[in-house]
């Protein structure tokens, strides 16, 4: 069994931890130049608040609902991330760290489904206590179907933080739920290419043919259908390959009008895409 567990809006949850009479309150945390929101909190997301949009776009938005505004903290985010990563390491027989507020953990037990459900919460109650960072806990046969299971934990009604699909029964009904554009991998460039051959939900994308989507598209979508169905396809090594395309954005806050300003800008942008890239000793 794999569990996916990360923590929700971690970078706004970080800071409530240095803050508790933030507890209560909605957050949200801008970028480097506080430019654009990277994080929202559960709480600020009830708010229709989003991630990656420029913050100007929702000033009046934030400043209605007395929303509290942080900027980027990333030592103590590296802090708090080493800390989770430690706590969850307890109950697992192997991890991978997938990025700052998300890790896989394999278990090689075999457990019921309540007892699955029983070290979710488990999880989720050790983290608080000990980090004071709110995390879900999705769990499946496969990577691919542990992210389905986080997904709903934390996305679909009555799942409360966490979920696991280990019955054919909770794999279907999971599947029907997610947008195609949410399963782990495809994202939404695929799902543009998806939605017109009538593949819009993951369990669309699940019933297809491996072969097929090989064909049509690629092996990383066949690998894809194959997991949505419990067959184990990705390796550790595997989940975060070298990336092909490297980027390097910010989003001003107010519009460009100085060619040097514009000047400054992209030779930074192309600085942080060389470091990135000497990075992965290209």
């Amino acid at each position: 069994m794999y569990f996916l567990c990360d923590a929700s809006g971690f970078y706004s949850s970080a800071e409530k931890v240095m803050r508790p009479d933030l507890r209560n309150k909605p957050v949200v945390t801008l970028s480097n130049n506080d430019g654009c929101i990277v994080a929202v909190c559960p709480i600020a997301k009830k708010l229709g608040i989003k991630k990656f949009v420029p913050y100007f776009q929702v000033k009046d938005l934030i400043k209605k609902h007395g929303v509290v505004v942080t900027s980027s903290n990333y030592e103590l985010y590296h802090s708090l991330s080493t800390n989770m990563m430690d706590t969850i390491s307890q109950f697992a027989d192997d991890i991978y760290v997938y990025s700052i507020d998300e890790l896989f953990a394999r278990f090689d037990t075999r457990l019921s489904h309540d007892s699955w459900l029983d070290l979710g919460r488990d999880i989720r109650r050790t983290v608080w206590k000990e980090v004071r960072l709110p995390v879900g806990a999705g769990g499946g046969v496969t990577p691919t179907l542990a992210k389905a299971a986080s997904h709903a934990a934390k996305r679909i009604l009555g799942y409360n933080g966490v979920a696991v699909i280990d019955s054919e029964q909770e794999r279907v009904s999971i599947l029907k739920q997610m947008d195609v554009t949410d399963v782990w991998r495809i994202g939404n460039r695929l799902g543009r290419k998806l939605n017109p051959l009538g593949i819009r939900t993951a369990h669309h994308l699940s019933v297809q043919s491996p072969a097929h989507m090989r064909k049509q598209f690629s092996i990383l979508v066949e690998n894809t259908v194959r997991e949505l169905n419990g067959e184990i396809r990705i390796k550790w090594d595997d989940v975060r390959p070298d990336k092909q395309q490297i980027y390097s954005t910010r989003t001003f806050g107010a519009r460009v009008t100085d060619k040097r300003d514009s000047h400054k800008a992209l030779v930074g942008h192309c600085e942080s895409a060389m470091r990135k890239l000497r990075r992965q000793k290209i």
